[in-house]
């Protein structure tokens, strides 16, 4: 998938969407590739009774891609939709992973296309914000991740957590971009839309 986006990016096709996030082909390009090498680095977390490993390229990378967006928004509202997205996509994400029958979040059982498109539905929601819809989708799985291994800490379930990895890893990907995909579609005819004087 990172592959087809990598093409699309390169042959014009996002040229649209590029310029509302304020990306060169080539900063979209890079980032495709630090996800896709950041999905084979795993960072083990021990210590004070944790028992983590972190994914790069499924935790670390939308996190640092929803800094990257806020640090680039060019007002205040901007930043706050891009700051909100994120936990809004989560917590759709993480209510998903509850109430349908997927299974733990990230575990055997997860879906990672509802879980995406869960995400993507709720960071969509802010607006018309290009920005915003990426961070949370993408970021917003990452949230659910957390918020089922704070639920997992109150149960006193003991458990290793793999944060972004598997299907969070897919679920990331797919959740920012189909967020962006429906900003997008739903942006456009207001884009077409002749102003009134």
């Amino acid at each position: 998938m990172l592959l087809a986006l990598a093409v699309l990016v390169a042959s014009g096709w996002a040229d649209g969407a590029l310029a509302r996030l304020r990306f060169t082909v080539w900063e979209a390009l890079a980032w495709i590739a630090a996800f896709a090498f950041g999905s084979f680095a795993n960072i083990p977390v021990t210590g004070a009774g944790a028992d983590w490993v972190v994914n790069v390229g499924g935790a670390v990378m939308p996190l640092l891609l929803a800094l990257f967006l806020y640090a680039r928004a060019g007002s205040a509202a901007e930043r706050a939709r891009v700051a909100l997205a994120p936990l809004a996509g989560g917590a759709a994400a993480w209510v998903a992973a509850r109430v349908l029958p997927l299974g733990p979040y990230g575990g055997p059982g997860a879906a990672p296309l509802v879980l995406a498109a869960a995400a993507a539905l709720a960071a969509a929601a802010f607006g018309r914000s290009t920005a915003a819809a990426l961070a949370g989708g993408a970021a917003g799985v990452v949230v659910a991740g957390f918020l089922d291994t704070a639920e997992l800490a109150v149960l006193g379930i003991p458990a290793r957590v793999w944060l972004g990895g598997g299907g969070a890893f897919d679920a990331a990907v797919l959740g920012g971009v189909v967020a962006l995909l429906l900003t997008e579609a739903a942006g456009l005819p207001l884009r077409r839309a002749p102003r009134r004087s």
